[in-house]
């Protein structure tokens, strides 16, 4: 099984779609200058997942690669389709994240 990209089968989007909500980072303490928090656990379990990954793909055997599926969304999957997709997931989230934190330093003081 896989999870398909929200792009996947539709050429005429481009990039993650778009989430809509009031605060552009949800809820913050307005009193500091950087969102609550810190990103060392989601960076942990962001490197984990990789890592294991990584070793799942050398494991796989050279049919796996072969193989195509079909979605009923996207038409043919490939390991090597996933692969693609896989590869630019973080960018697209790290690029969501840098115009979150951009639109809440830009925010008007005393808002959250």
């Amino acid at each position: 099984m896989y999870h398909r990209h929200p792009r996947e089968g539709n050429p005429e989007r481009s990039g993650a779609p778009e989430i809509q909500q009031e605060s552009p980072v949800g809820v913050v303490e307005p009193d500091h200058d950087e969102p609550a928090g810190s990103e060392d656990p989601a960076l942990a379990v962001v490197e984990a997942v990789r890592a294991n990954t990584v070793g799942l793909l050398r494991r796989l055997p050279e049919e796996a690669w072969l193989r195509v599926g079909r979605d009923t969304g996207s038409g043919r999957y490939s390991a090597e389709d996933w692969l693609a997709i896989y590869a630019e997931h973080l960018e697209i989230h790290a690029s969501q994240i840098d115009a979150n934190v951009a639109a809440w330093r830009a925010r008007p003081r005393g808002t959250t």
